[in-house]
């Protein structure tokens, strides 16, 4: 089982195409302890999950120079 598949085939359908992709499985791995970010019921992100993926994102945007 490849558990990054889904994230390796996304990434390189951005880069062939010229589309800005971010990759959130990483900034989410490296801080989830004990299912910190996910609901025990279905595995879907809970409240700490979309503060995280609001700041992967905002940091891309910013990082990117996409906003100001």
């Amino acid at each position: 089982l490849e558990i990054k598949k889904a994230q390796k085939i996304f990434l390189e359908f951005g880069e062939k195409n010229d589309i800005t992709m971010l990759d959130m499985l990483p900034g989410f791995s490296k801080r989830n302890k004990n299912n910190t970010f996910y609901f025990e019921i279905d595995g879907h992100w809970n409240e700490r999950g979309h503060e995280l993926a609001s700041n992967l994102i905002y940091k891309k945007l910013i990082n990117g120079g996409m906003v100001r």
